[in-house]
């Protein structure tokens, strides 16, 4: 790695914006070490620089135009986020240093909140496991609510109401990405068997080639435009109701085809689902 590069990162990490807008200028690789500054952003919850990042990215041409694909990745890569030692305790509670959930909608530019709502979590914590529980926080309430604040509100409320579309096709994909996948961070032991992806053909391409490959031998699949059509999401706008058709990867039960029917227009509420096993997999990990 060059120096500029290294400094980059450094920069990067201890969020000196200015330094790190100079050395991009200089021409430091913003993806430099399987791009280290932006997860350093993700992991401190780090807005204004994830801003300047992705800005930098869009105004030099290294990302044309934002695709499905690109939001899968970066879901991806903050579920791999490692889980801070002070959360997964018997009264562990979020400090402000953590990851902010509200900054998935800079990877998911077809959603927003509703006015007056914040995307935000609370430490869930079981002893033998860990994980976020995600909840609409009115913007003038009180910041890092506890476990037990949190089941009081959501009761009777739950975020995905809070989410409001901007009612293009992938606007409901980033919907379906957002419930699916949303929790999947800082997992902690038996949680991590919450590992349900979303898959494109891309994601097939680099993690799971073999296993549809298998199905589609067995199917006698030879086309590469059907094995295609097994797994790409499609959305169908309908006057009322929005239809996204798309598929789901887990280690323990394998790719899964989900049918789900949302309402069209704000609160999207669900309408109806259903979903079909096209191949079972184990890997036979225990946690």
């Amino acid at each position: 790695m060059s120096e500029l590069d290294e400094n980059f990162i450094l920069s990067a990490q201890k969020g000196d914006i200015g330094t790190v807008e100079g050395l991009l200028e200089q021409g430091a690789d913003i993806h430099a070490s399987d791009d280290k500054a932006f997860m350093s952003a993700f992991e401190r919850g780090n807005e204004k620089m994830l801003r300047l990042l992705f800005d930098h990215e869009r105004s030099s041409g290294q990302i044309e135009q934002w695709n499905f694909d690109r939001s899968i990745y970066w879901f991806n890569r903050i579920s791999g986020m490692n889980t801070p030692d002070h959360l997964p305790q018997k009264d562990g509670k979020r400090n402000g240093t953590e990851f902010d959930a509200n900054l998935y909608f800079l990877v998911l530019p077809h959603l927003s909140m509703k006015e007056g709502f914040r995307l935000d979590y609370a430490y869930l914590y079981f002893y033998e496991s860990g994980e976020p529980a995600l909840f609409a926080r009115p913007v003038d309430s009180e910041n890092y609510w506890s476990s037990d604040d949190w089941s009081d509100w959501v009761e009777n409320n739950h975020y995905l109401d809070y989410i409001v579309a901007d009612g293009s096709p992938e606007s409901y994909l980033e919907l379906v990405l957002l419930s699916t996948m949303g929790s999947h961070f800082y997992l902690f032991w038996h949680a991590q068997y919450m590992d349900t992806r979303l898959i494109t053909d891309t994601y097939v391409a680099d993690h799971i080639k073999d296993i549809l490959n298998e199905y589609c031998l067995k199917q006698n699949i030879k086309n590469k435009k059907e094995q295609l059509e097994i797994i790409e999401p499609t959305v169908e706008l309908k006057e009322n109701s929005s239809v996204v058709t798309y598929c789901t990867f887990s280690e323990w039960t394998g790719i899964v085809r989900h049918r789900k029917s949302y309402k069209r227009y704000f609160p999207h509420k669900l309408l109806d689902e259903e979903e079909t096993t096209i191949v079972q997999y184990d890997s036979g990990i225990d946690i």
